[in-house]
């Protein structure tokens, strides 16, 4: 209550919006309510086969203004769209021959295709890349498959947190994880309970002549079974490459377990990564020292390991089990021992090193299990 001269005036209390929790089947889900509050330039929080998805209608203006401030995310940082088809893709983007292919063997499912945006198209442009370029996302869970088909406008997918926070599988979490303003801007959760682990999905860029990595993520060895490299710096650089694509949303130490023909640019590999970190110090082979270490500038260690002579060793030999962070990374040549505790410990990939001629090598991208 305050005092105005000899007035009493009583300021009453701001009224708190509640978040609208709905739960749903996903078997049969009723989505009348979250197309309601989609047409109204609302935001739905909704379940997908990696994590919950933050959706708006990416045609209005208005939500899109809502979305990025709950976000925490500027404008020109693009966002992948979900739509419910190919058909309803082609509407915004014009697809290559390798995005017809990915299209084709991966979506629905959980892979983001990159693709340069038509000319003409509704979505609205600050969730467009400053190179004209979004992602498409055609989602295999029942919930967000079927929101798409009912609300028939393109939506956004971006995950359901703050920028640069982790991504929740669980809705309490989840909520929590956004400050007591971001939620009151969030008007409905459609919730189907906990999520399943997974990984998030793997965002590839077919604008350019060679398809990029933007993201490694769930099906990455499928969709990018192998490449080949025609020079040393080509390894180098997909090395780098690889490292990039790891780094948005990694929550353990990133592994690459090298196996293949001697002499096939396993340690050029490792030169790679290490120039991608920006590591200086020379990057030598550790076959006779098992293990070198390099401290990364930006926080964390480079381990290189080379096992060949050591079929026996394991992480908890090397003092390695409980060392490793999320902010490290491990390259191991002649990995067998170790492959089981990484599996269980780290993100990452088996690489495997073939020699196609003095020049150049295929290196083929398997899955860590």
């Amino acid at each position: 209550m305050i005092l105005l001269g000899s007035f009493f005036v009583e300021r009453k209390p701001a009224i708190e919006k509640v978040m609208e929790l709905l739960s749903i089947s996903p078997e049969n889900p009723d989505l009348s309510r979250a197309c309601e509050v989609l047409a109204a330039g609302g935001l739905v929080i909704f379940p997908t086969e990696t994590v919950y998805g933050l959706a708006c209608d990416a045609t209005n203006a208005a939500a899109v203004t809502k979305l990025l401030r709950v976000k925490q995310r500027p404008a020109g940082l693009a966002m992948p769209i979900l739509v419910a088809n190919r058909d309803a893709a082609e509407a915004l983007v014009e697809l290559t021959s390798e995005a017809e292919q990915l299209y084709a063997s991966f979506l629905p499912g959980p892979v983001t295709v990159v693709s340069r945006v038509r000319a003409t198209q509704p979505v609205d442009t600050r969730l467009i890349s400053e190179f004209g370029t979004m992602g498409i996302r055609i989602s295999s869970h029942s919930v967000a498959q079927a929101l798409a088909e009912a609300y028939k406008k393109p939506l956004t997918a971006t995950a359901a947190a703050p920028a640069g926070a982790a991504k929740p599988r669980n809705p309490e979490a989840l909520l929590a994880a956004f400050s007591e303003q971001q939620r009151e801007a969030i008007d409905l959760l459609l919730s189907v309970g906990e999520l399943p682990a997974a990984e998030p999905s793997t965002v590839i860029d077919t604008t350019q002549a060679v398809q990029r990595v933007i993201r490694a993520g769930a099906q990455l060895h499928e969709v990018l079974p192998t490449i080949t490299t025609n020079s040393p710096e080509e390894t180098s650089a997909h090395a780098g490459e690889l490292l990039a694509s790891y780094q948005e949303s990694r929550e353990k130490p990133l592994a690459f377990l090298l196996t293949g023909d001697l002499g096939a640019g396993k340690t050029q590999f490792t030169k790679g990564a290490a120039t991608h970190l920006g590591i200086l110090e020379p990057i030598t082979s550790p076959t006779y020292a098992l293990m070198k270490e390099y401290a990364i500038p930006s926080g964390g260690t480079l381990f290189h390991l080379d096992l060949w002579r050591t079929p026996e060793i394991t992480l908890a030999d090397l003092g390695l089990l409980e060392r490793l962070t999320a902010r490290d990374v491990l390259i191991a040549e002649w990995p067998a021992p170790i492959l089981a505790e990484v599996v269980q410990i780290a993100v990452g990939l088996q690489l495997e090193f073939t020699t196609l001629s003095e020049e150049s090598r295929q290196i083929r991208h398997l899955p860590l299990s």
